[in-house]
């Protein structure tokens, strides 16, 4: 009994100590240890063995007592795994004894086998280790360890049946290994044969130490492993073996098996993770805390280094990493043991110290940002030209150490008054020496490139010192300028002015300070001057005239109108020297057919004629008053005559033809000079090309031509234009006779003043419409524009041409009998009808005056609802309006169409089986529907027409979820907010349940009001759905507008959507169950509807008549014989049938004991008494059945209507009349008693009587005194009520109690007065309480439209969580199903226990991944996606970390081609400067250290002195002190000296460095362009796309350069122009007429022009010399370019990778290094042709110039003009835009488009930094989830073992 005790408390203890290791233990110093797991069952782990069963196949045996057959071990049978699947049913065996002898030759060799746990990182043992053999355990087994996983091994306990004899080692009990015992040990408590299976071998860390020594180093160091081996190195045996006599049989039975190893331990983390990967799963990483890193936590992370890394030392001492000071500008960082802390490593964003705390050389401080800002240093980029330091800039402002005239931050620009700093010599610059009155604001600064000032608008020059062309009088104050000569170009001969005092020469007959006003008597003519009437030309034509009075659409008289093989033949004889004009053709063509016509010219001398241009016009647009226009000009020349003839050629349709009003000569505006200065400047005189153009166009047209004069731009447009073209004014032609008197012409275009009637441009004939020309002028024709075909009368008569049919001489009115008048073409004849009219005169439109009973135009037939026309007229139809289809009757017998369900000859009766006849159904009358039980029906009486109105408040509706549709109800009506393309529905009940057949043929009607013409895009339905799910679907009408709101839909069966009966309509509404009202809507908007649909109710009024009454049989009542009749029910509905309206109904079925039941359920009611049930058939409780319900049972008696059955007598047997009987009377339920026995059940004794059980016998005599007092008791109670009675009738002989009631009535009167005081305050409060309401309403708005949707949201939000919580509870309450199971453990025997203790084991081993499925799915991915987020975040800052670098070295070898030989040539000459100041240094420091020795010596001397002087002697101490304290300050000064020159040296040698790693980064930045052209080569292939980028920019620039120097080639051309231009000046100056004077201020002005033309050539000699320099510095650059390329790429071939791994891109550089080569050896060649073009061509200009100037001062005017016109002119400014584009193109050409890709690449960079931080957020997530669950399942620790 105390072996079983023994046995149950240690089991019990291993379990407890099982449940207490599980989950992770954290400290409150969050000292953590992962929790403890089955390291044998790792995924990670590993299992060996050196020798395994089954390869091949062989048999083995067991000895006595398990000997019995043999098996056979495969290789899959007994295979490593097995030890490790947790399952004790499956082993891992190794060969037999037998088997290793043959395999080892028949040789004695040891059977010795290893088996070999490999855990793939450091664990720590802290439970036990636990083997349980499937064979006989090993007589003889060494357990190792490893801590570097297998390298070295150390033995931790050894197990002999014999320690003595196996190891030379005395037995140790396995009780007597205690705390603190980690020696070795040899045991033999586990080296029994027996048991031959099951058997365990035990090593137990628990028992060596305790809790609180857990951190101990020793201790840690000894329970930390990589590995396990099981040393098996004899097997357990029967002892029968001999191994010198090896027999099979025997050694067949030996050898080792293993069914499971278990070891408890923790992952090793040192104290710095709370878990590893969860049990049962990888187990092969610590999740690192405190900053920590490593597979055991066994390092700091790279930027955690400011201390060294340690293991917690105690549950208080976590140990953390702790981090660097970097200011986020180093990933990492290293611990230096000197100054005890960390020092960052590898600083970038261009810092530098301990702490990345400075900028870097060249770089400065910007202060607008924080210390840990990657934008923290900003680069100096001083201007190597334009600095006098090495580059280096201030530290706070960034500003570099600029040259005198130098400025900006980078001493990149000239100071301002001074340019030229990128002109060669780079960095000088030069003044500006600008003329401050003729610069913008006095300003004497000037362009930094160019030198050019910034002249006022109306000045030029390079210092701004003199007008330009066209401007006169040099200002003389800042505030002025060069004032416009202003001369109007069209009015004066030359656009330019005399410069000193702008004086313009006018044209002829023009004058005026700007020549813009024309002499008396003089006009600049109309742009369609030069027209020629075709009314006035020779030709076969007809002249016609189309004017309506209104609006004259022709000139002249009319037109001249030609049809087929007609023409018309102008002669035009021109005076002016103009000679390109358009052709412009007037006309008019009202008929829709093509038509061509030729338009030809000839020009005639007194020989011969000659054909000219030919024009072909077809495709002529119809209309009046239109115009075609030639699309090229024609030359005409002055003197000659010409004839232009216009042919009619060829129409679509036969005697089609046209009407020619004139033609008119169009100058070609585009030659006078404001339309080139406007094209030239954007405009002249404020007039834009546009402008011009436009009011050059409106001469087309006689309507546009008239208005051509009506804005001042036109008119300003055509007078300068028309005086350019008639070289000046022409002379008025006005007729005397039509002209006013005192008048002459308009000086614009050139029209007399003419008088009424009279046109004409001179005024010489009468307007169309007008005739009698006289002095007075001309009289109107007076022409009825609707009588007469035209307006134009005859200019002697007066007659118009009237129409036909039309007569007066104004053609005023139609004749008799004729109508149209008001048509417009002519009058028509009556023809009215003689028997129908009542008079032959038509109306106006025609129409006759017809009989009342006839119609028609002509009144030639009936009229509609009339019928047999004759000569009296004719009869009326009469037909019925509700029967007829129609009203309209047969026309000969007068008989009516009638509609489905009417009949008679008038349609005036309803068929059988029908009634009311309707005039809105479309069959005339509607079917009886009488629930189908009666034909016969008519309309029923006392019914007028009344509504059921559409309640929305109570409405179901059903909106398009996907839509946003706002519904608010206001009872009968409801306003929809929706979008496009939405539906929205209400199911209505209310008022519209149950029987609505009085609807039948009604409306259904709607009030639907929309809020604008979109949203009412809509369609409305409507469906009656019945109980039985029958629909019946109808469609509002009409179709939704704005401005309608009453819309219906009819309620018969012809306006269904669906295919329905009569019968199936009135079935719907005979038991309708809802209406749903359904829109669709097609755009967006709002609505407010309304429904109401007619119905018919009892009441007074106008009577309607469509309620039907049926002729019902007799089990029916009701108007449509809906109902059962009294005495009748419904009859049980069959399935055909299912709704029971439609059922028949039969006699009710009560038994016959009542004759009255239920009709629509048939149950009964007044059943007869004694009778229940639903149909009267059984008895109540206790009633007889044999009496047909009529008496009671007997023993029961008190059958009444009421009393719902009989009751029991219950007599008290004993005391009944015979002693036994339990029959009562059956209406009183009286008993027979016994004499002195009362009580209707006999169950008491009457008064003063007792004792039942004795018959009652009468009471003492003193009861019967009692008795009496009872009788006067009851005397006064009697007395008692009577008083009663009296005070309630009133009937009160007390005043006492009179007043006590008056009291109370005062007191009550008080309380009313109160109640009144206090309905006073109710109402305040009622008041408040209504606020309140107000206040709760707003905050249910508020609740609703606010609160709702943000609830809502959060309780989306939340779900995932709960989803979460309840699976959390689930697999809690199979946690607490596996706690019951091994709370059950402890109650079992103790080998029940064992094997139920692995049973729950394996059982938690499967539950766990249950448990767990959260975790491990959220762990696996938040793993994957880590690795995966790690991953991209590390390829991204690759990527980010290749492109920075691609970026670094494109801009710095890039700008390192540009200026390395100037770094060089600066770094040599900081070089020199640095070496003098070293020696200086080196010479200074050697005299300072002499000076330091000579001062520390006589300290020293000082010093021992003081050590001799007498204590006393305090004035000597007080003289050593001061002269101590000099030495020290002298000592002080020399060491602050020395310093200063030490930091001076090591800043120079620091400048020496920099500038020596700037040289070595420039050799080495080819192999850091490799590297990052592979990288981004290796990622998107982008390094080609960039070589091909700058193959083609290269190729770009090649274009450009030989574009620029085509332009310069074209310098001749332009000047032959120029040429031509002269050319043009001299035949113009031939032809003036001006005198001496003028031309030679004109020679002297062009004298003066050709001086400016004189320093022009000079200044572009200068500029081209400028070019030619800036080409051979060019030269110079890229030679030295190439020269530096040649030695990077000879760096490159040294370089230390090899040929072979970066040969493909050493290939790619020497193809773009050859490339480039190419390309700039071309752009050598083309600067210096171009250079060499331009100069050439500047040393052309200037002889021009010479020879010019030369030749002013010895001609006269016309040579001076003709040498003039051949000069050259170069265009100065092509050379300023030849140096931008060498700029431009050496800028394009020397860089790469990289930063859009880098600026992409960042971008897509920070892209998927959000990315990878949004999934190691969501990683945190879960790993605080696992964590929770984790503490969840740390609860099992809870489990405790009663041990008692």
């Amino acid at each position: 009994m105390t072996s079983t005790m023994f046995n149950f408390a240690f089991i019990c203890s291993i379990v407890a100590a099982f449940f207490a290791e599980v989950g992770c233990e954290c400290s409150t110093a969050n000292v953590c240890v992962p929790g403890p797991v089955n390291a044998a069952r790792l995924v990670k782990h590993t299992v060996k063995a050196t020798s395994t069963c089954g390869n091949p196949p062989a048999f083995y045996c067991h000895f006595e007592p398990l000997n019995g057959p043999c098996d056979l071990c495969n290789g899959s049978d007994h295979s490593v795994d097995k030890m490790t699947d947790g399952n004790l049913d499956t082993s891992w065996q190794s060969v037999t004894w037998w088997e290793w002898y043959k395999n080892n030759n028949y040789t004695n060799k040891p059977f010795v086998v290893d088996v070999t746990l490999s855990f793939n990182k450091s664990y720590a043992i802290t439970g036990e280790i636990r083997i349980t053999f499937n064979s006989p355990r090993p007589f003889k087994m060494i357990l190792e360890k490893s801590v570097d996983k297998g390298s070295t091994w150390t033995p931790l306990q050894y197990y002999a049946d014999d320690c003595q004899e196996k190891f030379n080692l005395s037995n140790t009990p396995v009780e007597s290994i205690t705390l603190g015992n980690f020696g070795l040990h040899c045991v033999q408590d586990y080296s029994s044969a027996t048991p031959q299976k099951g058997g365990q071998v035990v090593f137990d860390f628990l028992k060596r130490y305790e809790k609180a020594d857990f951190w101990n180093g020793t201790l840690q160091e000894y329970f930390t492993i990589t590995d396990l081996r099981l040393r098996l190195l004899y097997p357990g045996t029967d002892r029968l073996e001999n191994v010198d006599n090896v027999v099979e049989d025997i050694f067949n039975q030996y050898f080792y098996s293993i069914a499971d190893i278990r070891v408890n331990a923790r992952c090793q983390c040192h104290g710095h993770a709370d878990y590893c990967d969860f049990p049962y799963t990888n187990g092969s990483l610590c999740d690192c805390i405190h900053n920590t890193a490593g597979d055991d936590c066994e390092k700091c992370k790279p930027l955690y280094n400011n201390q060294t890394w340690r293991p917690a030392y105690s549950n208080s001492e976590p140990n953390p990493c702790e981090e660097c000071l970097c200011y986020d500008h180093a990933d990492s960082c290293h611990y230096n043991k000197t100054l005890d802390h960390g020092i960052c490593d590898d600083c970038y964003h261009n810092t530098t110290g301990m702490f990345c705390e400075r900028c870097r050389e060249k770089f400065y401080r910007n202060m607008s940002k924080p210390l840990n800002d990657p934008e923290v240093c900003l680069s100096c980029d001083c201007f190597m030209f334009g600095i006098i330091n090495n580059g280096t800039c201030n530290q706070t402002t960034g500003q570099c150490e600029c040259k005198q005239n130098v400025t900006g931050r980078q001493c990149n620009r000239c100071a301002d008054t001074f340019w030229g700093f990128e002109l060669p010599p780079l960095g000088d610059c030069r003044e500006c020496s600008c003329n401050g009155n003729g610069t913008v604001n006095g300003s004497l600064s000037c362009n930094q490139t160019f030198g050019q000032c910034p002249c006022k608008s109306n000045v030029h020059q390079l210092t701004c010192s003199e007008c330009k062309d066209g401007f006169y009088s040099f200002p003389k104050t800042i505030e002025s300028d060069c004032l416009q000569c202003d001369c109007d170009y069209g009015g004066s001969v030359q656009e330019i002015c005399e410069k000193v005092n702008g004086t313009c020469l006018c044209r002829s007959h023009i004058e005026g300070e700007r020549c813009t006003a024309v002499r008396t008597g003089f006009y600049v003519a109309s742009f369609d001057h030069l027209k020629y009437e075709a009314e006035d030309a020779m030709g076969n034509y007809e002249a016609t005239s189309n004017f309506t009075g209104v609006e004259q659409d022709f000139t002249g008289r009319g037109y001249a109108k030609i049809g087929l093989n007609q023409f018309i033949s102008f002669t035009v004889n021109l005076s002016t020297n103009f000679r390109d004009f358009y052709i412009v053709i007037r006309y008019t063509s009202t008929e829709k057919a093509n038509i061509s016509l030729l338009l030809s010219f000839s020009s005639c001398n007194e020989s011969n004629c000659y054909e000219a241009n030919n024009f072909s016009i077809s495709h002529l647009p119809h209309g009046v008053g239109l115009a075609w226009r030639s699309q090229e000009a024609v030359r005409f020349l002055r003197g000659k005559v010409y004839h232009v003839n216009l042919t009619y050629v060829s129409g679509m349709y036969n005697n089609t033809s046209i009407e020619i009003d004139s033609l008119i000569l169009l100058p070609n505006v585009r030659d006078v000079r404001i339309y080139e200065i406007a094209t030239r400047d954007g405009s002249v005189h404020g007039m834009t090309q546009q402008q011009i153009e436009d009011c050059w166009n409106k001469s087309t047209t006689v309507a546009m031509s008239q208005s051509g004069f009506d804005t001042p731009v036109c008119q300003n447009v055509t007078f300068s234009a028309m005086a350019e073209v008639f070289d000046g004014a022409i002379a008025c032609s006005c007729n005397s006779t039509g002209t006013k008197n005192g008048t002459t012409c308009h000086e614009q275009g050139g029209q007399c003043y003419c008088k009424p009637g009279v046109t004409g441009h001179s005024c010489d004939r009468c307007k169309p419409g007008y005739f009698n020309f006289t002095d007075g002028g001309c009289t109107a024709c007076g022409c009825s524009d609707l009588g007469s075909s035209n307006l134009v009368c005859d200019p002697v008569s007066g007659q118009c041409p009237c129409r036909p049919g039309v007569v007066t001489r104004t053609c005023s009115r139609c004749n008799a009998t004729y109508y149209g008048f008001e048509s417009g073409q002519g009058c028509f004849e009556c023809k009215c009808n003689a028997s129908g009219s009542s008079d032959l005169q038509c109306y106006k439109n025609g129409t006759c005056p017809c009989k009342n009973s006839t119609n028609g135009t002509k009144c030639d037939m009936c009229r509609k609802s009339f019928f047999n026309f004759t000569s009296e007229g004719c009869q009326p139809c009469n037909c019925h309006e509700g029967g007829s289809s129609s009203l309209q009757c047969h026309l000969n017998t007068g008989i009516c169409t009638c509609k489905a369900n009417a009949e008679g000859e008038k349609c005036e009766r309803c068929k059988n089986g029908t009634y009311n006849s309707d005039p809105q159904n479309p069959d005339g009358c509607s079917p009886c529907f009488c629930f189908d039980r009666s034909n016969v029906c008519s309309s029923a009486a006392g019914f007028v027409k009344g509504y059921v109105k559409a309640n929305f408040s109570s409405r179901v509706e059903s909106i398009d979820k996907a839509k946003t549709i706002k519904l608010q109800s206001k009872g009968s009506d409801i306003e929809i907010d929706f979008p496009s393309n939405s539906t929205v529905s209400f199911q209505i009940e209310d008022n519209f349940q149950g029987n609505q057949l009085s609807s039948y043929s009604q409306l259904f009607m709607m009030n639907i009001s929309y809020t604008d013409a979109e949203s009412s895009n809509a369609s409305w339905t409507i469906t009656l759905r019945n109980t039985q799910n029958e629909e019946a679907h109808f469609s509002i009408t009409p179709r939704p507008s704005l401005e309608n709101k009453e819309y219906q839909a009819r309620l018969h069966e012809h306006y269904a959507l669906n295919n329905l009966s009569a019968f199936d309509l009135q079935s719907i509404l005979v038991d309708v169950k809802y209406v749903e009202i359904k829109g669709h809507f097609m755009a967006n908007g709002s609505v407010t509807i309304s429904a109401e649909m007619v119905t018919a109710t009892r009441g007074v009024g106008e009577e309607v008549g469509y309620v039907e009454n049926c002729t019902c049989p007799n089990n029916y009542t009701e108007l449509s014989c809906g109902y059962c009749n009294s005495g009748f029910t419904r009859q049980t509905p069959n399935p055909s049938q299912p709704s029971r309206v439609f059922s028949s109904c039969v006699l009710c079925s009560c038994a016959g004991r009542s004759k009255e039941c239920f009709p629509e359920n048939g149950t009964c009611y007044n059943c007869r008494m004694g009778s229940e049930g639903e149909h009267c058939e059984r008895c109540q409780s206790n009633v007889d059945n044999t009496t047909d319900c009529r008496r009671c049972v007997s023993g029961y008696f008190g059958l009444t209507p009421s009393s719902d059955g009989c009751r029991d007598c219950a007599c008290v047997e004993p005391n009944t009349l015979y002693g036994n009987s339990t029959v009562c009377n059956e209406t009183t339920g009286q008993c027979p008693c016994k004499p002195r026995i009362g009580g209707r059940q006999c169950d008491r004794c009457h008064e003063n009587a007792y004792n039942t059980s004795n018959g009652c016998v009468d009471c003492p005599e003193c009861y019967r005194l009692i008795y009496e007092e009872v009788k006067k008791l009851r005397v006064s109670l009697l007395s008692l009520d009577d008083t009663i009675q009296r005070l309630r009738n009133g009937n009160i002989g007390d005043a006492s109690f009179a007043q006590r009631l008056a009291d109370s009535e005062k007191y009550v009167s008080s309380l009313v007065d109160d109640a009144k005081r206090s309905r006073e305050i109710e109402s305040n409060v009622t008041n408040q309480i209504k606020q309140l309401n107000e206040s709760l309403n707003h905050l249910e708005q508020v609740l609703m439209y606010e609160v709702t949707p943000g609830v809502s949201s959060l309780s989306d939000n939340l779900t995932a969580p709960e989803r979460n919580k309840n699976r959390t509870e689930e697999l809690i309450q199979l946690i607490r199903a596996a706690v019951r199971d091994s709370s059950n453990v402890l109650n079992m025997s103790v080998d029940r226990a064992v094997r139920k203790a692995e049973v729950i084991t394996n059982d938690l081993s499967k539950l766990v991944p249950k448990f767990t499925a959260l975790a491990n799915n959220f762990t696996e991915a938040a793993s994957g996606q880590n690795k995966t987020a790690y991953e991209i975040q590390h390829k991204v800052n690759n990527a980010n970390s290749q492109l920075k670098k691609a970026q670094i070295v494109a801009n710095s070898t890039i700008k390192g081609q540009k200026d390395l030989d100037v770094s060089l040539q600066t770094l040599r000459m900081h070089g020199d400067v640095m070496q003098a100041l070293g020696e200086y240094v080196n010479s200074t420091a050697y005299q300072l250290s002499v000076n330091a020795s000579s001062v520390l010596s006589g300290a020293n001397k000082t010093l021992s002195e003081l050590m001799l002087l007498d204590p006393d002697n305090r004035d000597v101490v007080i003289q050593i002190e001061e002269a101590a304290m000099h030495a020290s300050r002298q000592a002080q000064e020399l060491i602050s000296f020395a310093h200063n020159l030490t930091q001076l040296y090591s800043n120079l040698s620091t400048q020496v460095e920099l500038a020596a790693e700037e040289v070595k980064l420039l050799t080495h930045r080819v192999y850091r362009t490799e590297s990052a052209g592979k990288a981004i080569l290796a990622e998107a292939h982008r390094a080609k796309q960039e070589a091909t980028d700058a193959v083609q920019l290269s190729s770009k620039t090649l274009e450009d350069a030989e574009e620029m120097l085509q332009i310069l080639q074209n310098f001749e051309e332009k000047a032959k122009e120029a040429q031509d231009f002269a050319e043009l000046s001299l035949m113009r100056a031939k032809e003036a007429n001006i005198t001496s004077l003028n031309a030679i201020q004109f020679a002297q002005g062009i004298n003066a022009s050709l001086q400016a033309t004189l320093a022009v050539a000079t200044k572009g000699l200068n500029f081209a010399q400028q070019a030619w320099n800036i080409s051979t510095h060019e030269n110079q650059a890229v030679t030295t370019i190439h020269a530096d390329a040649n030695e990077v790429s000879e760096a490159a071939a040294q370089s230390k990778y090899t040929t072979g791994y970066y040969s493909e891109v050493d290939h790619n550089v020497t193809s773009i290094n050859s490339s480039s080569h190419q390309h700039i050896d071309t752009c050598k060649g083309n600067y210096s042709k171009l250079a060499s073009d331009a100069l050439r061509s500047a040393y052309l200009a200037k002889k021009a110039a010479d020879q010019a100037d030369a030749a002013a001062k010895n001609l006269n005017v016309d040579h001076v003009v003709r040498e003039a016109a051949r000069l050259q002119q170069v265009n100065v400014t092509r050379l300023g835009e030849l140096k931008s584009e060498i700029q431009r193109t050496r800028s394009a050409f020397t860089q790469k488009n990289l930063a859009d890709i880098i600026i992409e690449l960042k971008k897509a960079k920070e892209e998927q930094q959000t990315f990878v931080l949004d999934y190691q957020r969501k990683i945190n997530e879960r790993k605080e989830e696992i964590t929770e669950l984790k503490h969840l399942y740390a609860s099992l620790s809870s489990v405790t073992c009663n041990k008692s």
